[in-house]
């Protein structure tokens, strides 16, 4: 218990600098915020009046301040472009983020485990020669580039898929495959890698030596083993899926939160801009802190940590 309120005190801590800097970077963003909120044409003096209306007049640390205050007490701003609040936007828009990248996740981590388990079973065969080919064809493919070609291939050309929305759930199997390709080529890879480690180990040898059947030996000796270093490839893939949706939702014309920022970044919408940067910060904080939690739970030796 110890370890693990350790490894939540520093995620606070985390969450905290995180948001200082991302408080600070957009301010250096070129352009006057109270500019684009009175609008093209504005006079001086309606700029500065609306500068003063949004505190931007004041010091930047009593404006950190305030504005962290508002976030502490679910106040994430006005947007600029839309003049509503940004926070139901947001939850909408990190939803389907969230939805997405969990089935990004699913997919990458049930092709990846059995991949990476088959290849390190059948080490130096062809089996393993396709599995690995596969995975380096899904980390060298950049995620745009599969997303079109799914796309020209079986929207255009073959018409199965809807190339757009979220409609249906059918509209969710090519964003999905795009956006969990490169992360199931890294775990295939990682749980090859990990899986043959733990079958060269003494122990492994004696259990097959006591005759325990093969399918025992991989689950509940190799397997569970091999898992820390796959656990924490699969937390930061998730968190990666979070934060990099971006372009698969740009591809896909898919409503969610990282094509909610490049559209705020387009309109220089600073408040929509630091919510939706800090959302995902945190989102990957927290994903490294359940990660973190996991290998208490895995690892023995960590209890006396």
């Amino acid at each position: 218990m110890k370890y693990v309120m350790k490894r939540l005190l520093s995620a606070l801590v985390v969450v905290f600098l995180t948001s200082i800097i991302v408080f600070c970077i957009v301010h250096l963003i070129p352009g006057d915020p109270a500019m684009v909120y009175a609008g093209a044409g504005a006079k001086q003096e309606q700029v500065e009046n609306v500068r003063i209306e949004m505190g931007l007049d004041k010091p930047l640390v009593v404006q950190y301040i305030h504005w962290a205050g508002g976030i502490l007490q679910g106040d994430f701003g006005t947007s600029l472009a839309t003049k509503q609040p940004i926070l139901p936007v947001l939850m909408d828009k990190f939803h389907n983020t969230f939805i997405l990248s969990a089935l990004g996740i699913v997919f990458a981590v049930g092709f990846g485990l059995l991949l990476g388990i088959v290849s390190a079973l059948k080490h130096n065969s062809f089996i393993d020669l396709i599995s690995m080919f596969i995975a380096i064809i899904g980390i060298s493919m950049p995620i745009f580039w599969v997303g079109m070609l799914l796309v020209m291939v079986f929207s255009v050309q073959m018409g199965w898929f809807p190339a757009t929305g979220n409609d249906t759930w059918v509209s969710y199997i090519l964003p999905t495959i795009t956006i969990g390709m490169n992360s199931m080529a890294i775990i295939t890879r990682m749980t090859r890698s990990s899986v043959l480690e733990v079958l060269n180990e003494d122990y492994m040898v004696t259990a097959v030596a006591k005759g325990l059947r093969g399918r025992t030996v991989i689950l509940v000796h190799a397997l569970k083993n091999a898992m820390i270093p796959i656990v924490t490839t699969i937390g930061m893939q998730f968190g990666y899926l979070m934060g990099g949706a971006v372009l698969t939702e740009t591809v896909f014309v898919y409503p969610g939160l990282g094509r909610y920022l490049v559209d705020s970044l387009t309109k220089r919408d600073y408040p929509a801009i630091q919510a939706s940067i800090l959302l995902l910060a945190v989102v990957f904080v927290v994903v490294n802190f359940i990660v973190d939690s996991t290998y208490y739970k895995l690892d023995p030796k960590m209890k006396d940590a």
